[in-house]
């Protein structure tokens, strides 16, 4: 009896497989464990059949014996596991004594290609890979020759035809995630080109940056606007002597900020005899700035300017006012 075992070459695992279901899905089978689809036929090895019972017990133990004790355990395992085999196939298991597998080998090696040559009949060819469970949980050795082979061939195939499986499925999550962030990058001057006003009022220092950008394309980029930064050094509010509904105000404003800022809203209210505000009069930076002073320069930083505004109110008998900058 003979023992035929296909090795994944993704992987590594080893798999026991029927001949005659090999044959009939013209040696293509999918790993158990990978989900690797591959031909079997280039990585298959023919060696003498044992128990499964018998030979999984000997891996085991040789399993625990490298996890506990190392390298010496792992020698004394494996030969246990090679008598294992031996006494499985009905030879002795005796020192120094080569056994016959090399003879079995052959001949499955032969009946293997005997089953190539000749091919499965039409009725029996079955589409699809055949899905393979590993053999007893045994691994292929790391370093093996034969599969350090199968892993370049296949190695090679992936590159000119693709990969299947998980890593086809693998390379088609990176390839999104690479567009994701391709967009993401071409889209972020846009979004910030569009929230120009917003960037501005959080990092005033990068209007410059802005500017140079923005001024090409004809797009205006606004002066922060915090109106924390501003303070009123000085107010006087005059009634005018010719027309008792006028007043005249005059007051300085400062700038306390590290960057040029946009000109505030003045609000002045008007109170009673207890503080209450009695009536608001808003007047806007067009109107109370002087003459040589435009709006859309706005005021340095740490530099004051004297304003002048006419207010016109509506209430009668006000006993005092409140000045207060603000943005709209």
């Amino acid at each position: 009896m003979t023992r035929v075992t296909t090795t994944c070459p993704q992987c590594m695992t080893i798999f026991r497989v029927n001949p005659e279901q090999l044959a009939a899905r013209r040696g293509q089978v999918r790993c158990g464990r990978c989900r690797h689809v591959f031909n079997g036929y280039e990585t298959v090895s023919v060696g003498p059949d044992m128990d499964e019972n018998e030979a999984a017990a000997p891996v085991q133990q040789a399993r625990a014996a490298i996890q506990a004790s190392g390298a010496n355990w792992l020698r004394r395992m494996l030969n246990r596991l090679r008598s294992a085999s031996r006494a499985a196939a009905g030879k002795p298991a005796t020192r120094g004594e080569r056994p016959d597998s090399a003879t079995l080998r052959a001949e499955g090696l032969t009946q293997m290609a005997d089953l190539v040559r000749s091919g499965p009949s039409a009725d029996r060819v079955e589409p699809g890979a055949m899905r393979i469970r590993p053999a007893f949980g045994m691994d292929a050795p790391a370093g093996r020759e034969g599969g350090n082979r199968a892993a370049g061939r296949n190695s090679a195939r992936r590159s000119l035809f693709g990969n299947t499986g998980l890593a086809a499925a693998s390379k088609r999550q990176r390839l999104w995630i690479r567009l994701i962030l391709s967009l993401l990058v071409l889209a972020l001057p846009f979004a910030l080109v569009a929230a120009r006003a917003t960037v501005v009022g959080l990092i005033p220092a990068s209007r410059p940056i802005f500017m140079a950008v923005c001024t090409p394309l004809k797009l205006n980029v606004p002066l922060p606007a915090d109106a924390e930064r501003w303070s009123v050094e000085s107010h006087e509010l005059q009634a005018d002597g010719d027309n008792a509904q006028l007043f005249h105000l005059v007051a300085t404003l400062r700038n306390r900020s590290a960057y040029t800022q946009a000109f505030p809203t003045v609000e002045v209210n008007l109170t009673d005899v207890e503080g209450l505000v009695v009536e608001r009069l808003v007047t806007l930076p067009a109107l109370y700035l002087p003459a040589d002073h435009k709006v859309a320069d706005g005021l340095p930083a740490n530099t004051e300017i004297t304003i002048k505004a006419d207010l016109r109110p509506h209430t009668k008998g006000s006993e005092g006012y409140r000045l207060v900058l603000f943005y709209p």
